[in-house]
């Protein structure tokens, strides 16, 4: 039995079909970001995507849904990221894709996600509102920074669409 995950790199979707024995890089490649974006980085040096030499936007889908992982249009910018290992280091200076900022990828304790549970159950009438929708994530940050977890409202976001797809994985088999 394999468990699979698609990615969208440029406009092209690959699959990844992982064996059910690696249970635990399956759940990192549908949850860490960072992770993602490196074993995707190891795969592409090792030949896996050939069609694609130079990255200018890569996703993870989902359930038909394109999140995000990194773009080269950051600040209006128009860097690439050349995810071929063999080219030489260019001089341009680093930065951090996606403009993630340290929390957004740093794991969480799991008394951590507790107190997010506890708040998004709170706070979950909110997203029936349209007026309210679109804050409530800063209302749930600035909750969970008053307990001291210091967790911006885009980090909590993700948190829980990752919790929520996990959830669905696990109970769909």
């Amino acid at each position: 039995m394999t468990l699979v995950i698609k990615f969208c790199l440029n406009s092209e979707v690959f699959t990844l079909e992982v064996p059910h024995s690696e249970e635990s890089l399956w759940f990192n490649l549908t949850n860490d970001d960072e992770f993602t974006r490196q074993y995707i980085q190891e795969l592409h040096a090792a030949g896996q995507f050939p069609t694609v030499p130079i990255i200018n936007e890569m996703y993870r889908i989902y359930d038909d849904e394109k999140i995000l992982l990194w773009t080269a249009n950051d600040d209006n910018t128009q860097e690439t990221l050349n995810l071929n290992k063999t080219e030489e280091a260019t001089d341009k200076p680093s930065r951090e894709p996606y403009n993630q900022t340290e929390d957004d990828r740093a794991t969480w304790t799991n008394g951590e996600v507790l107190a997010l549970i506890a708040a998004y159950e709170t706070h979950k009438e909110n997203f029936n509102s349209a007026k309210k929708r679109k804050h409530v994530w800063e209302v749930i940050s600035n909750e969970l920074i008053s307990l001291g977890v210091e967790k911006h409202a885009k980090s909590c976001e993700t948190k829980w669409r990752n919790l929520i797809r996990t959830y669905k994985a696990i109970k769909e088999r």
